[in-house]
């Protein structure tokens, strides 16, 4: 049996990423364009929240595990997922008066508003405030999956950065459109499906296998490295 061990700096890091998440959209409400804050901190450091929030996850995930035992480890994987599964259901629950006024505008049909909504709710979310629960279950099962039980780390390394490298390049217009058409035709069938390249897939699991990576260091590192 593991002890539990209480890591307080990363506990004071994720609380001043949730501040800055939620000064971000304070700031893009009440603060106009061309502010100095809105450029500090809505367009620069509260990006670093949800990557840093990602990489603490994993981090912890991959520390949970005692060994690089696939059978044992798949348990405590299965669990946190299952745990943030039901985290997610939760608050699809809590923010339905919401997604009901959202969804439906009279418009569409009852069924055609179902349909959307289903669909959003796996391949996505069904408010946009919701996208990082599924987007962290599916991140940690392919770091899992691709590392074969936490064991490898370098491959993992690579099959997440160029997944992470496919979802920039896939997630910009300007990149895009120099793509060539077939690869065009194929990132505009994927959106039609699952809406966005900032899920789990291109975007969380890279973050994911970096905190896979210091879950696994056995030295401290020197501050300035660190930092």
């Amino acid at each position: 049996m593991n002890e539990k061990k209480q890591y307080c700096g990363l506990d004071l890091l994720k609380f001043i990423m949730a501040v800055l998440v939620a000064a971000r959209h304070m700031i893009q409400v009440f603060y106009p364009a061309e502010s100095r804050w809105r450029l500090i901190i809505g367009s620069w450091l509260s990006n670093l929240a949800v990557p840093v929030f990602f990489m603490i996850a994993g981090f912890l995930l991959f520390r949970k595990i005692p060994d690089t035992d696939k059978k044992s480890g798949w348990s405590v994987v299965g669990r946190y997922a299952w745990r943030i599964v039901k985290l997610y259901l939760l608050w699809c629950v809590i923010y339905w008066p919401i997604d009901i006024f959202n969804w439906y505008h009279g418009t569409a049909t009852i069924m055609e508003t179902l349909k959307a909504y289903v669909h959003s709710f796996f391949f996505s979310s069904t408010i946009a405030q919701l996208w990082y629960l599924p987007a962290l279950i599916t991140a940690c099962l392919i770091v899992w999956c691709v590392s074969l039980g936490a064991r490898y780390v370098t491959p993992a390394l690579i099959v997440t950065g160029a997944l992470f490298l496919a979802g920039c390049l896939g997630d910009n217009w300007y990149f895009t459109a120099m793509l060539p058409q077939k690869i065009q035709n194929l990132i505009y069938l994927y959106g039609q499906h699952c809406m966005t390249m900032r899920n789990g897939i291109f975007y969380g699991s890279f973050y994911v296998c970096l905190g896979l990576v210091f879950a696994n260091k056995t030295r401290n590192l020197p501050f300035l490295v660190s930092f």
